[in-house]
């Protein structure tokens, strides 16, 4: 891992969305799509979505690059399961 690909949290993400990300990290390499205005709003949207309310719900995310969807996602809804996948194998 490239440290300096590191990036804590709530340094990339906006302040509505950081609330109880603590010290967590993502990885943003050059060949990643980063996060942009339209991530911030799929998310919160997605964190008002009722569907992951449920238990045993899984996410498929196609196309994950940085996987800041399914991170955050892991800190709201902490029972859901994952699979992801990506046509450059380094995302996933």
């Amino acid at each position: 891992m490239k440290t300096k690909w590191v990036r804590r949290l709530d340094t990339v993400a906006p302040n509505d969305l950081v609330d109880g990300v603590g010290s967590r990290t993502i990885q943003l390499p050059p060949f990643v799509f980063p996060p942009n205005a339209w991530t911030f709003a799929f998310l919160r949207g997605l964190h008002k979505a009722p569907i992951f309310q449920k238990r045993g719900c899984m996410v498929w995310e196609i196309g994950c690059g940085s996987g800041m969807n399914p991170i955050f996602l892991r800190i709201w809804f902490p029972w859901l399961s994952f699979r992801l996948s990506d046509y450059d194998p380094r995302c996933t």
